[in-house]
């Protein structure tokens, strides 16, 4: 297997590869070091809620339903969260948008009071968008972000407590890899009731020839 891995890849390109558990992280290194490159580790927790916990979370906020509304994401939001999220240099913003199109995600969006009206109303335009959170294809949930002048104010949980309960009521189980570094998202995902599954890695792959992914 590990002949047939190293095979199916031009190690003369950069790669990125994603949530590679603990156990495999050796047989990837020793690939790497016969090929000249480099790799550059990121340690992770991979969490996850049981589905009757998902299921099961209370989506009212009654605090915060006079100013926001939850909802999913628009593919009219991707590049929005792409352009704030992390790793979106590296992944196209029209895969964010597939995913937003065909899986389940949630958004947080403002909402503004009709001057002559006064009726209390929210757009799905990425002006109103203040926090959000998609599921990718490879079956996490990703891009969690809540835009600067919106946090502290529990828009993350409520974004993640959504995206959780819809994944479950369509028979996912809700999964995140919360990197090392990231204390908050940690601590969210712990308030929730996420449980540890394991230790994961997300790695870049630098060939001898210098190439780099650029995040």
């Amino acid at each position: 297997m590990l002949t047939a891995f190293s095979e199916l890849h031009d190690w003369s390109k950069p790669y990125m590869f994603g949530a590679v558990p603990e156990s495999f992280l050796g047989h990837l290194e020793k690939i790497v070091d016969q090929n000249g490159g480099k790799l550059l580790k990121r340690p992770s927790a991979a969490v996850y809620l049981p589905l009757e916990d998902s299921v099961g979370l209370n989506l009212c906020k009654v605090d915060l339903e006079d100013d926001f509304e939850v909802d999913r994401l628009t593919i009219e939001n991707a590049t929005k969260v792409n352009t704030h999220w992390r790793y979106g240099s590296i992944v196209d913003h029209k895969r964010i948008a597939e995913a937003i199109k065909t899986l389940k995600s949630a958004g947080v969006f403002k909402r503004t009071k009709h001057p002559k009206t006064g009726e209390i109303s929210s757009s799905r335009t990425n002006e109103d968008l203040v926090s959000w959170i998609v599921f990718r294809q490879i079956g996490t949930l990703n891009a969690l972000y809540t835009v600067d002048d919106y946090r502290r104010r529990g828009l993350a949980r409520w974004a993640l407590e959504a995206a959780s309960k819809w994944l479950a009521e369509a028979g996912f189980i809700p999964v995140c890899d919360i990197e090392e570094y990231n204390e908050d998202s940690r601590k969210l995902v712990d308030k929730i009731g996420f449980k540890l599954i394991q230790t994961v890695f997300w790695m870049t792959y630098e060939p001898s020839n210098g190439h780099a992914l650029q995040e």
